[in-house]
């Protein structure tokens, strides 16, 4: 391909120093660049659309996971250290997952702060 970076000068363009102002200069392809930019296209389009898929596939999974974490949390059949053994997350994201769901702690706080009285 035979495109070529031109900095365009001051004295051409009348507001950039020289070389702040860019513009490529199109050429001719031949028909070799043009088969060979269509493949990586076709290529990007289909990889892209493998991901895409893939992708709702994870979130799904991820959700029921997630449901399922919540589930034995809130029945207290499982503590958090037992569910991350059992799942790809650490304790503390176990953790994070049941205070955003809203799942009671297995205790109450025994430290009180300094302005609760």
């Amino acid at each position: 391909m035979t495109k070529q970076l031109q900095a365009v000068s001051l004295r051409e363009v009348g507001c950039a120093p020289l070389g702040c102002n860019l513009m490529w200069e199109d050429a001719e392809m031949t028909d070799e660049e043009r088969a060979a930019q269509q493949a990586a296209i076709r290529e990007l389009d289909e990889l892209t659309a493998r991901f895409k898929a893939t992708e709702e596939a994870h979130n799904q999974a991820r959700d029921a996971l997630h449901v399922a974490i919540i589930k034995h949390l809130m029945s207290k059949t499982l503590r958090p250290s037992q569910v991350s053994s059992h799942s790809p997350y650490d304790r503390n994201h176990v953790g994070r997952i049941a205070k955003a769901a809203g799942v009671p702690p297995l205790r109450d706080r025994t430290v009180r702060g300094l302005k609760s009285e």
